[in-house]
C-alpha cells in the first residue's frame, strides 16, 4: 500500500453559506486577495478541511462525499491541494500555489492574498 499523503480541501462559497458550515464543525478560511500593490480587491471564504489518504483517487471521492453534504450550496470554486514532493510531476498542473510567512514588509511581485481569519500566511499563485 502506498503511503498516505495529506490532502486540504477547499471549497469557495458566499461567506453566509460558509460561516453557516462553520457552525457543523467545518473549518472555514477568509482570504482577502490583494493586487500588486497590495490593497484589498476581493475576499473569498471557503472550507480548509485536511485529511490523509493513500491515493488520490480516495481523495477526490472524500471531496465528492463533502459536496453531496452541502448540496445547494451555490459553489464559486471546488480545489485539493497537497504538499510538493519529487513524485509529483509539475507538468500535470496548470496552477501552482506557495504558502508563506507573512514579513514585515511584503513585496507583491504578483497577486497574493492573505489570511483574514488570522493574518499568518500570505499565497503566491501562478498559472501556467
Amino acid at each position: 500500500m502506498s503511503k498516505e499523503r495529506n490532502y486540504e480541501f477547499h471549497i469557495t462559497a458566499h461567506e453566509q453559506s460558509i460561516k453557516a458550515l462553520s457552525e457543523f464543525g467545518i473549518p472555514i478560511l477568509g482570504i482577502a486577495m490583494l493586487d500588486k500593490e497590495g490593497f484589498e480587491i476581493q475576499r473569498d471564504w471557503m472550507t480548509t478541511i485536511t485529511k490523509s489518504f493513500h491515493s488520490q483517487e480516495n481523495a477526490i471521492s472524500y471531496l465528492g462525499s463533502i459536496l453531496q453534504k452541502i448540496q445547494g450550496t451555490p459553489i464559486f470554486r471546488v480545489k485539493i491541494e497537497t504538499p510538493y514532493d519529487d513524485g509529483l510531476d509539475l507538468n500535470d498542473f496548470k496552477y501552482i500555489e506557495t504558502h508563506n510567512k507573512i514579513v514585515q514588509r511584503p513585496i507583491y511581485y504578483m497577486p497574493t492574498s492573505k489570511n483574514i481569519i488570522s493574518g499568518k500566511f500570505n499565497t503566491y499563485r501562478r498559472t501556467y
